[in-house]
Parts: C-alpha cells; structure tokens; sequence
C-alpha cells in the first residue's frame, strides 16, 4: 500500500545541478504515517543538513512546518514539525540574515504573512515581524539585490496561480508595494517554485506549470530586471517529472518545488495517495464540517 501524496527527495550535487543534468537520481525521503511532505527547502549549517518543509497532517487536515536531518550513514531523520498555527502552513523559505535565521512560511489561508525567528535551531521558533495583514499571498519568495531585499508572491486574492507581484522589503520587515506591481500574468510561469539563485552569472527563477494542473512541472528562467523600472524573464528549462530518475517514488505525476544548497539539491513528487489514516482524517473532518452546518 501506498502512504504516499506529495514527498521530498534529495541528491547530492557532485558539480552538477538541475539545470544541467537530470539523471542523477534523486532519493526520496520517507514521509512519517501521520504526514506527507511536500515544498522542501534545504539549509546547511555547522556542518549539518537539514530539509525544511510542510508536513501535511492527516488529522489537522492542514500543514505545518517540519524538518528532517541528514543523519551520518547518507539518509535523513523522521520528520518532526516545529511551527503549527491554527491555518495552513507551507513553503518554509529559510535564510539567515544580520546572523540570525528566518523562516517566512505561505499563511495565505490565514490572511497573514510572518517572519520566524530560530530561538534555539533547528527545534524553537518564534514569530518576529509581521510582513503583511489581510492578504492571501502564496509561495512569497524573498530575495537580495543591489543592497535591497524583494519579495515575489502570487496573489491569490487576484487571480489563482497567474499574477506574480513584484514587493520591498522595508527595514521593518513589511512588504511595500513597487510601481512595478504585477510582473508575470501567466499560469504557466507566475506561482513560484522554490528560492531564486545564481546560476552562470544569471539570476534565476524556479516556477510551477498550474497552467493545465496544480504544479504540474518546473520552469527555470532567466530574470533581466532592476526592480524599479523593468523586469523580463524567459525560460530557459522545463522540467517534467518523467524527466526526473526518483529513487523511491512509484508512478510520480508532477513536481513542484525546487530548492538547493551548495552540496544538496531537493524537489516533491507527488504520487498516488492510499493513506488509510488520510481517509479517515477526510471523513472526520468533512463530518466535523456537516455537524457544525
């Protein structure tokens, strides 16, 4: 049987990357029986490897943010989450900054956007700046250039999956609007798929195809922007889950998330779902729904 819905895997970079070489396989990280696993973001510190991630509960019937360690004989720890809220919880983006580390995770669901601060790494967390009030944002994407730090986020509050918002980053950690506003109408290209990087002196930009289906594939493109006048992409890749050699994943149908650190690269799949506990955490919950009208 099954348990599987979405699932991380992982891949040492060994001088390539996704960009340039798909056949080395990926390995798949086992999902705990309470969760699936789904949007991994990979961050090495002191010499450690963790997987940052939404741990989907079965029995919340919402995510919340988890990581896993890679352990010394080559896998990765069982997953144990770290930050719950009464809304759904995805797209753990982690980084440091001013010496200190961050999570900004997706809480559209819960009209908010907010900045978490490690108190005690990797397991205590506390929230240390709202970036946003009474807004659905998903997959906001912080990112530095020129001395600035940017964010890019759909806004679901617009149109699903299509309208990719270009925003500042104040010194206070608000998000504040840029002339440039919307810079991808498109759902083909718009929702983003992981952290934006450097790639052969370019600044790159993973998305997600939800142009015929939720994140149906990868697109690397090339961004040509100053953030204040202008701002282009094109792509230079797409990447279809067939494309991929996955290591423990049965019959995976799409992949949506791409992330990567300087030894390690990770993306989900995600594959067929026959989670006995998933089925009854479903019921529960849609009787749950009925009984309260």
């Amino acid at each position: 049987m099954e348990f599987d819905y979405y699932r991380a895997a992982f891949r040492k970079k060994g001088g390539h990357a996704l960009l340039d070489d798909e056949a080395v396989p990926f390995r798949a990280i086992k999902n705990n029986l309470r969760y699936w696993v789904a949007d991994p973001f990979v961050f090495e510190r002191d010499g450690e490897t963790y997987i940052f991630a939404e741990l989907f509960d079965y029995l919340r019937r919402r995510g919340v943010i988890g990581y896993s360690k890679l352990k010394a004989n080559g896998s990765f720890s069982s997953w144990k989450e770290i930050i719950v809220e009464p809304y759904h919880m995805s797209y753990p983006q982690i980084f440091e900054h001013d010496g200190e580390i961050y999570i900004v995770p997706e809480t559209g669901s819960g009209h908010t956007l907010d900045m978490y601060r490690a108190v005690d790494f990797p397991d205590r967390w506390e929230k240390s700046a709202n970036m946003a009030k009474d807004v659905e944002l998903a997959d906001t994407t912080l990112f530095k250039r020129g001395g600035n730090i940017y964010a890019l986020a759909c806004d679901m509050g617009r149109t699903k999956n299509s309208e990719l918002v270009l925003y500042k980053v104040g010194e206070d950690m608000k998000l504040c609007p840029t002339e440039l506003g919307c810079v991808v109408n498109d759902p083909v290209t718009a929702r983003a798929a992981g952290e934006m990087f450097e790639y052969g002196g370019k600044l790159m930009r993973v998305s997600q195809d939800c142009s015929e289906e939720y994140g149906k594939r990868l697109n690397f493109l090339e961004v040509d922007s100053d953030f204040s006048s202008y701002y282009r992409e094109k792509t230079v890749k797409t990447v279809d889950v067939k494309d991929l050699n996955i290591i423990g994943i049965k019959n995976p149908l799409r992949v949506h998330t791409y992330n990567s650190s300087e030894n390690y690269e990770v993306i989900d799949a995600y594959s067929a779902n026959k989670s006995l506990l998933n089925l009854f955490g479903r019921l529960a919950y849609l009787l749950y729904k009925k009984l309260r009208g």
